[in-house]
């Protein structure tokens, strides 16, 4: 039976992960927030901010860390530092 090593994540990659999770999350509420019904639109739409907000957050790390964002069409991320 082989052994295997965890992989150790760079704070660069910890980051670009969260970003693209973010991402995925406020998009996700934006989709649910398009058909969602008359009575739970409130809700919806506050799930929207705090994922806005939360992908805002995201997207900063990666700008302090990296000095960009990643490129979204091949998602690479230039790192400055």
């Amino acid at each position: 039976m082989s052994k295997t090593k965890p992989v150790e994540l760079s704070e660069r990659d910890v980051a670009i992960l969260n970003y693209r999770k973010a991402q995925k999350e406020y998009y996700s509420a934006l989709e649910r927030l398009n058909w969602v019904d008359g009575d739970m639109f409130d809700i919806a739409n506050e799930e929207v901010s705090v994922a806005l907000m939360k992908f805002n957050v995201e997207a900063k790390k990666v700008k302090a860390i990296c000095g960009g964002l990643p490129d979204s069409a091949e998602g690479n991320v230039p790192c400055q530092k």
